[in-house]
């Protein structure tokens, strides 16, 4: 699990719920709609499904992503990261998950230059 601010976390999928709730995550954003069901009564699951770009042995497809619906998402996770602590995965962490650090922290880094 990386942090990327004190309330918004990232990585694959959890293998512990219980790490996140000693870190008060309230809210889960999962990047692949397969990755499996972090939920319970104190932890709110939202899908927000992005394609894999990576295809067996060829380069990235980053056009198979949406892009504006990769924004909203960053500033979905962004948003709620003030209501709680937020923390988002795909399946191994690595791919959307790191895109959408990029951007959630460019989403950062515009808050506090604003």
């Amino acid at each position: 699990m990386m942090q990327v601010n004190e309330r918004i976390w990232c990585g694959k999928f959890p293998d512990d719920i219980q790490e996140l709730r000693d870190k008060g995550v309230k809210f889960v954003f999962a990047l692949d709609w397969k990755a499996g069901l972090v939920t319970g009564d104190d932890i709110e699951r939202i899908v927000r499904h992005i394609p894999n770009p990576y295809r067996y042995n060829a380069p990235p497809d980053w056009s198979a992503c949406d892009m504006n619906e990769m924004r909203e998402t960053a500033r979905m996770i962004v948003s709620k990261s003030h209501e709680a602590p937020v923390f988002f995965h795909c399946w191994k962490g690595k791919d959307r998950t790191g895109r959408m650090r990029s951007m959630v922290e460019a989403f950062l880094d515009e808050a506090v230059l604003a």
